[in-house]
């Protein structure tokens, strides 16, 4: 990986790390309302990717391996993750949604990821 990668994923974990503790430390969703919960979302969803890419990263350097899809299996990821989340902080997340959301996740990123390959191929589309 070339160095400035790596410095500007660092900096973007560091920056959305300290806008994490800034932000949930301050914020009260009680007093704020569904603004202040829609911002902790958007935070957090951006800082599971962040987090996810960094991983991905990191895995790939260790095994020497190219992820060609990096960004949409990061996505893949803090999406899965936010659901997960967003279930559990409204009391609803049971073992069984978990047996189920993760095996639907699974195909549904193959279905995307077939889509996304015969995409390429398609008719206006220059090769």
């Amino acid at each position: 990986m070339k160095k400035h990668r790596i410095i500007s994923r660092l900096r973007s974990v560091i920056v959305l790390s300290v806008a994490d503790v800034v932000y949930f430390t301050v914020a009260n969703p009680a007093k704020g309302g569904s603004t202040v919960i829609v911002i902790a979302c958007v935070l957090l969803m951006a800082s599971l990717y962040v987090y996810s890419r960094l991983v991905l990263a990191g895995g790939a350097w260790l095994l020497h391996v190219q992820f060609k899809r990096g960004r949409f299996v990061a996505w893949c990821f803090s999406g899965l993750g936010m659901f997960l989340l967003l279930m559990q902080s409204l009391g609803q997340l049971t073992l069984r949604d978990v047996l189920v959301v993760i095996p639907l996740a699974a195909v549904l990123y193959f279905y995307m990821s077939y889509a996304s390959k015969r995409e390429g191929y398609g008719a206006g589309r220059p090769h």
